[in-house]
């Protein structure tokens, strides 16, 4: 049996805790615009596809925790959509948030990237 490595513990936790801060932000904001008669169509589906995404940040996690590499693919997929996301922020304003955003994503995707993550992952 081999020792996981920390680097995988680190990836792992901060996308499966990342994941769930998304997936139930994105549930509280899509409960607060069912109250909301003239929310467009759109927003709300934009609310959905982030929880589906978050949802899909925490399987990343935990299939990159047991040495998964499409769980490893996953993961940096999901980490460079919402650092774009972060630099769609950057343009609506909201630049704490959005710079907080790009650079733990882009932290993950470099975790993702070192050669003991990569041999934990590789298959077989």
């Amino acid at each position: 049996m081999r020792k996981r490595p920390r680097d995988v513990w680190t990836a792992s936790i901060l996308l499966c805790f990342y994941g769930l801060l998304g997936v139930l932000l994105g549930l509280l904001v899509i409960g607060l615009l069912a109250d909301g008669d003239d929310i467009p169509g759109f927003l709300t589906a934009l609310f959905y596809a982030n929880v589906v995404l978050a949802a899909a940040e925490i399987a990343a996690g935990a299939f990159v925790f047991i040495g998964r590499e499409w769980g490893r693919r996953l993961a940096v997929g999901v980490c460079v959509l919402n650092g774009l996301g972060g630099i769609a922020s950057l343009g609506a304003g909201v630049v704490l948030q959005a710079l907080v955003a790009i650079l733990v994503n882009l932290a993950i995707v470099v975790t993702l990237h070192k050669p003991e993550v990569k041999q934990w992952c590789r298959p077989g």
